[in-house]
């Protein structure tokens, strides 16, 4: 599941819900580590642009703000996302 978010009025808030069935390990990218003495830091793993495409398609649920569906349609050069009635 990918679950991007955004800052409103300084609160985080989830913006957008997708689900990837169908990924593999090489949907993933390297395992990035935290520097030594960076703070409270975890690893992550970046996801590839193939990866990302799988959970774009499988779409969920985007907030309701036309800025949203054009950056991420514009992103995974697609049109997937539109106004949800």
């Amino acid at each position: 599941m990918g679950i991007p978010w955004d800052f409103h009025f300084g609160v985080p808030h989830i913006v957008a819900v997708f689900f990837g069935n169908n990924l593999t390990k090489n949907d993933w990218g390297n395992i990035v580590q935290p520097q030594e003495g960076g703070g409270r830091t975890t690893s992550v793993s970046i996801m590839t642009r193939e990866g990302i495409q799988k959970m774009y398609i499988n779409w969920i649920a985007v907030e309701d703000d036309k800025r949203y569906f054009d950056f991420l349609n514009k992103f995974n050069n697609g049109n997937l996302i539109s106004k949800q009635t």
